[in-house]
């Protein structure tokens, strides 16, 4: 019994650490108003992502601008080109006639070679009877696979009505776009949902752990000192409301030299136990709002009435109907 305990503890443990074990991914990011980066690590894992803010104008307009002389000695080029095809198809044109005058005889030869060879080859079909029997034969089994395939198919077809019909008394015609939103607005759902939702936020800002360190906001600028001044004591207790900020420096732009702009380093935490925590709440969520719905889909067919909506409801319903 003694063993027992120890290996069941030595699992605990290993547990334990398996499930709160910190997963660290690190990252640098730098934001200005013309660009941004953004550098991820985990462990061997490396990802960057960057991208800029400006408008691409300038470049399409330096593209023309570098274009512009080769398109214009091209065009200078282009007349020379066009005499040169233009003469070749002349001459084209001339050796075609020519080459149609010197040739008349082969032309009737060839109309009559085919003739030939269709006589030829009725009076073998005719001499061969046979082979006239094997093509009929042939022909009958392809219209009988022809058949069969169609017979096959219909039947394929009356299963997919049938099942299609089905599905269509399971699910009455009744119940439409119209009743599904009407469900989805009622007050119990609307509220039901929101509270979900905010709880669902709080959980998933929960899941990961964010600490900044060397990280810096500098160019902050209201566009008046006074305002500036008042700005940065609220940025100055901002850390002690936030834990999370505590290496961050904000820099007001006293003097407007500075553009707005963010840099600085960070390590977002999480680990097993939370993830597993997420899942069972998003799950939780999921099963109790659709209880929820269908339970009052049972009523509404059984007496519509007693689900009515206030009139702006009634409008978004229907304009989302209409849409559909």
């Amino acid at each position: 019994m003694v063993v027992l305990y120890v290996i069941l503890g030595i699992m605990a443990v290993l547990a334990a650490i398996l499930l709160l074990f910190p997963l660290r991914i690190r990252g640098e990011f730098e934001i200005t108003v013309e660009k941004g980066s953004l550098k991820l690590s985990f462990f061997k894992w490396h990802k960057e992502i960057s991208k800029c803010f400006k408008k691409e104008v300038e470049k399409a307009s330096e593209e023309v601008v570098a274009c512009a002389p080769e398109e214009k000695k091209d065009l200078q080029k282009s007349p020379e080109k066009k005499k040169t095809q233009t003469g070749k198809s002349e001459n084209g044109s001339l050796s075609k006639t020519q080459s149609e005058k010197l040739q008349p005889s082969t032309m009737g030869e060839t109309s009559v070679e085919p003739a030939k060879v269709e006589e030829k080859s009725k009076l073998q079909l005719e001499e061969n009877p046979k082979k006239k029997a094997r093509e009929i034969s042939r022909d009958r089994e392809n219209e009988k696979q022809k058949k069969k395939r169609e017979k096959e198919l219909a039947k394929l077809e009356a299963k997919k009505q049938k099942k299609e019909k089905q599905a269509e008394k399971e699910d009455s015609p009744e119940f439409k776009d119209k009743d599904f939103f009407t469900l989805l607005l009622q007050p119990k759902m609307v509220s039901l949902a929101w509270k979900y939702l905010i709880k669902l936020l709080n959980e998933t800002f929960k899941l990961f752990r964010f600490k900044f360190f060397d990280s810096f906001v500098e160019g902050i600028d209201t566009g008046n000192p006074a305002r500036n001044g008042y700005l940065s004591a609220v940025l100055g207790a901002l850390p002690s409301i936030v834990p999370a900020l505590a290496c961050v420096t904000f820099i007001i732009n006293w003097d407007g030299s500075v553009k707005l702009g963010g840099f600085g380093k960070f390590t977002a935490s999480v680990n097993l136990l939370r993830i597993i925590a997420w899942i069972l709440v998003v799950a939780y969520i999921a099963a109790r709002l659709a209880l929820l719905y269908f339970w009052m889909r049972y009523r509404y067919r059984k007496d519509a009435s007693r689900y009515k909506l206030a009139w702006w409801r009634k409008k978004i319903v229907d304009f989302i109907a209409a849409e559909d």
